[in-house]
């Protein structure tokens, strides 16, 4: 999500697509708060990317639960 209009406009198409099929969304490789904002208009909340944090190993983030 960038501000090439182009890319956008594409963009556009396959998030309308994906909300007329009743898909869920997931938004990978958000950089920052506009990508954020942009996602949230079009009601996308499911997000990963270095916005948030960097990627990590598993065991680096998560503590093994012995009851699951």
């Amino acid at each position: 999500i960038g501000s090439d209009d182009q890319k956008l406009k594409v963009l556009d198409s396959i998030v309308s697509a994906a909300m007329k099929a009743e898909c869920e969304m997931i938004a990978e490789g958000v950089e920052n708060r506009k990508q954020i904002e942009y996602l949230a208009t079009h009601n996308i909340y499911l997000i990963q990317g270095y916005v948030y944090a960097k990627p990590e190993p598993i065991e680096n983030i998560a503590e093994p639960n012995p009851e699951a």
